[in-house]
């Protein structure tokens, strides 16, 4: 993607796209999201804020009506997420739409009408996404982990916050919330499709007058939120629950004396290799088709500003979790994992990918937006290839090493429910 500036000097990262492709995306990121909740409300506060504007904005007052109804009917799909450093509104479309796409996610970002009925009607929406996510031993754990973490911290809490937190708040909160955390100095534009970035830019400059500005500090990546909790050394949490399946993870810190991109793409190349090669990766060949305790078993990484962590993650049968930590420990020294044949067959492979790989405007656009909330800029194709096929035998041992068994926390979400 060729970065741009746009008007206010909005960061614009596009790519024009073959004829061939007939569908265009767009995605408007605004760097504020749970790690804010609690500047104006409580947890929970910017995903719930994220889903009224669908209620209802300055330019289609009818909600879902004027902005789902019209997308839908071209073929497209118009939606939004939350983390815990920034917010997304995109639209996928017909190219030929895609200024409509354009003025619809901008005005979802820029003049929500945020009525008293919309900020109630989503609160009990919410309350529904609480209780799916609490509905299985998977994403119950996800929903646990960044207070298990860092509780007490702006991160230390799940992007939906709690059926408790959101009682608290009402619809002032929401407004107050859009005040405090969107602003124009705080925004970036992706876009992808069979347009130019020129055109991209022509179309935002007729669209600025409706951008917030709420004159706050400028944000262009993730914002720092203070020290972290210290990570517990060798920690053990253990979470009992009534799910009948369990989930290990096992967790390492990444050095805090790298930059955010120095550990994204440490912690990409661990994932390689632990987990390439599908079922004849080290970790698929061990934990699972040798000592046969697991389905699946996947690596893992979370990076935010001022901290991070990569590990292992897998979820089993509560009498298999004492031989699943012994397996991935031996996963982690074994020979294997740095050896000259499995770093070369990672290297071929990525290029294969590559090779391979589809023409997605939007899926070209999340991994944009996932490159800049890990790493802080967009990495291409080309320079990804590039930094990671440098990587040597005798960097992968020094990597791995650093991957020390004191350093790990283990977190056990343990099932006690029927299994047969």
């Amino acid at each position: 993607m060729k970065k741009l500036v746009g008007p206010f000097g909005i960061p614009v990262y596009h790519q024009q796209m073959p004829d061939i492709v007939k569908s265009a995306a767009l995605s408007w990121v605004t760097f504020v999201g749970a790690g804010d909740d609690e500047n104006v409300g409580l947890p929970g506060l910017y995903h719930w804020f994220e889903h009224v504007p669908f209620r209802g904005t300055k330019k289609y007052p009818r909600g879902m009506e004027d902005i789902m109804q019209p997308i839908t009917r071209m073929g497209g799909s118009v939606g939004a997420w939350t983390s815990s450093v920034a917010t997304t509104f995109k639209v996928k479309l017909p190219t030929r739409h895609w200024k409509h796409g354009l003025s619809v996610i901008t005005d979802l970002v820029s003049q929500p009408l945020l009525e008293e009925a919309s900020v109630r009607a989503e609160r009990d929406i919410i309350r529904q996404e609480i209780i799916e996510c609490k509905s299985s031993s998977g994403s119950a754990f996800w929903y646990e982990l960044p207070k298990v973490l860092w509780g007490g911290h702006p991160f230390g809490h799940h992007v939906l916050g709690s059926e408790e937190t959101l009682d608290q708040m009402n619809a002032e909160t929401i407004r107050e919330a859009h005040k405090k955390g969107y602003d124009r100095s705080r925004m970036a534009m992706f876009s992808a499709g069979n347009m130019s970035g020129e055109e991209v830019l022509a179309e935002l400059q007729q669209l600025s007058d409706t951008l917030p500005s709420n004159r706050l500090s400028p944000r262009f990546e993730t914002a720092f939120k203070g020290e972290f909790p210290k990570w517990k050394d060798g920690g053990l949490t253990q979470i009992k629950t009534t799910f009948a399946s369990s989930i290990v993870a096992v967790l390492f810190p990444l050095p805090k004396d790298q930059t955010k991109e120095q550990n994204f793409f440490r912690s990409i190349f661990l994932g390689h290799l632990f987990g390439w090669g599908e079922m004849t990766s080290p970790l698929m060949k061990i934990v699972r088709e040798e000592r046969h305790l697991v389905y699946g078993v996947d690596t893992f990484k979370w990076l935010i500003n001022g901290s991070g962590f990569f590990g292992f993650i897998t979820e089993a049968k509560s009498a298999n979790i004492t031989p699943i930590i012994q397996a991935l420990r031996e996963t982690l020294r074994h020979p294997s994992v740095c050896s000259s044949d499995h770093i070369e067959a990672i290297k071929e492979g990525l290029l294969g990918s590559i090779e391979m790989k589809t023409i997605n405007p939007s899926g070209l656009v999340k991994e944009a937006i996932s490159d800049v909330n890990s790493s802080g800029r967009v990495v291409n194709d080309e320079e990804y290839c590039e930094i990671l096929r440098n990587y040597s035998v005798a960097k992968a041992k020094d990597l791995v090493a650093e991957l020390r068994e004191e350093q790990a926390h283990v977190i056990i979400y343990e099932g006690e429910g029927p299994q047969e």
